[in-house]
């Protein structure tokens, strides 16, 4: 992708209701990738947005086996939006180049075992109108060091886009 990458909106920051310090934080970039950055050592020299600075937190067009897996270790589907059934036979990765944008912040909620997941949405908020290509939702379990663990990958009809960060309604 020849368009220079950037971070298009602000981090969202995770602080546990028991803690008075922040713990993470989650932030995307417009090359369509995600990233962590663990804030939880008060020595800022660590706090790398992964394991080194060229490891996102979820890429969905990633060719690393391990990361491709859902929750249940499985290859994670990519689903249709609308009904619900799986894309052909489509899994993660998605061969798509360039990458869908994401412009939104992520969104983060806790389960109610105490896993953090993240919410985030594609769609170029720049050119809304622009269609002929897929934009994506993705649900992602931060299960730990490493990449995240989708919960599911939605894929929208080409008319449709993500153009604000996600809502939640009864948890």
């Amino acid at each position: 992708d020849p368009a220079p990458n950037g971070v298009a909106s602000r981090p969202t920051l995770f602080r546990p209701g028991d803690n008075g310090l922040v713990q993470k934080a989650y932030f995307n970039d417009t090359e369509g990738k995600i990233w962590r950055m663990n804030l939880s050592n008060p020595d800022m020299t660590t706090w790398a947005p992964g394991k080194t600075s060229t490891d996102p937190f979820f890429d969905p067009t990633s060719t690393n086996a391990v990361c491709a897996l859902n929750v249940n270790g499985v290859p994670t589907p990519i689903l249709d939006a609308t009904t619900g059934a799986q894309v052909g036979i489509s899994t993660l990765p998605i061969p798509t180049i360039p990458r869908p944008k994401i412009y939104n912040r992520p969104m983060i909620a806790v389960d109610t075992t105490g896993s953090v997941n993240v919410y985030v949405g594609t769609g170029d908020s720049d050119n809304p109108g622009t269609l002929g290509g897929y934009d994506y939702f993705y649900g992602l379990a931060d299960a730990g060091p490493g990449c995240a663990a989708p919960l599911f990958v939605l894929r929208f009809d080409v008319s449709e886009k993500v153009l604000s960060e996600p809502a939640f309604l009864n948890n």
